[in-house]
């Protein structure tokens, strides 16, 4: 679909390494790898060990990414979620090729407690032209240190005209993604 990306970055007049067009397919992942990178590191923050923003040493704050299990009883589910400071998140897991990413709100509601509710698509993985939407709501509750956090979410699945087809409860365990020095 999109074939050849051509990054517009010109220095003393003349094209650089960086302004020739290239297959995204040819260099395997490598320029959504780079980017998947250097997007991590500006959310996380900018100094390994140190608190990126205020509060987050003291467990009053959720912005940042975020690494989270959820335990099911058929599988475990890894989910990566970023915080937004405006009140917004986005995330994936290990279930992404039946459901989309999953993008929704947050606030704080007490000290170091927070409520979120997010959607996601999920997928017929037989072909169908219909996908179910499903809504997650949830409590969060970081550690003292800021790095830890659990959640206790309630999950509903909603058919195409959205009726409730199912819901469930379910819990997960958060680690804050830091940035690691190359070895």
């Amino acid at each position: 679909m999109f074939g050849r990306l051509r990054l517009p970055i010109r220095h003393s007049g003349r094209r650089s390494f960086w302004s020739r067009p290239f297959s995204v397919a040819a260099t395997g992942g490598l320029a959504a790898a780079f980017a998947l990178v250097t997007m991590s590191a500006f959310v996380v923050g900018s100094r390994a060990g140190a608190a990126p923003y205020a509060g987050a040493a003291d467990g009053q704050e959720l912005v940042g990414t975020w690494i989270q299990e959820v335990i099911l009883p058929d599988r475990r589910i890894v989910n990566y979620t970023t915080f937004f400071s405006d009140g917004t998140l986005v995330g994936t897991n290990s279930d992404h090729l039946t459901r989309s990413p999953f993008h929704g709100v947050w606030v704080r509601t007490g000290d170091s407690q927070f409520t979120v509710t997010q959607f996601r698509l999920v997928f017929d993985t037989l072909g169908g032209p219909n996908a179910q939407q499903m809504k997650i709501r949830g409590e969060i509750a970081v550690d003292e240190s800021g790095d830890q956090a659990a959640g206790r979410y309630f999950v509903e699945f909603f058919d195409p005209d959205e009726n409730v087809v199912s819901s469930t409860p379910t819990a997960g365990q958060f680690r804050r993604m830091k940035v690691e020095a190359m070895p």
